[in-house]
């Protein structure tokens, strides 16, 4: 992780740095433009990752590669929380608590 006083010196920080960038809930695109700049702030091979439910904010920063994840059943998404709690929590205790 590096810190860093102000946004402005991401650039300088990050510049010849291959980076992974995660940002989630974007829901502006002025926001997305300080947070991540232009394809010269980072070094080559970096990826950034928006997630959104608008996709002109994506459109309108020139993201050229957009994927669409359907998401899962309510019974399959809680089939996967309780293998991330390693089965401390049963399915049928969800649903026997009125989950």
């Amino acid at each position: 992780m590096i810190e860093v006083d102000h946004l402005g010196a991401v650039r300088e920080k990050l510049k010849n740095m291959k980076v992974l960038i995660f940002i989630d809930d974007m829901d502006d695109g002025v926001v997305l433009e300080t947070l991540v700049g232009g394809d010269e702030w980072f070094g080559p091979g970096s990826r950034i990752i928006v997630v959104t439910k608008d996709k002109q904010i994506l459109r309108g920063h020139g993201i050229e590669y957009v994927y669409e994840v359907d998401l899962p059943s309510e019974e399959l998404a809680l089939q996967i929380f309780c293998q991330c709690f390693q089965a401390k929590f049963s399915t049928s205790w969800f649903h026997g608590a009125g989950f």
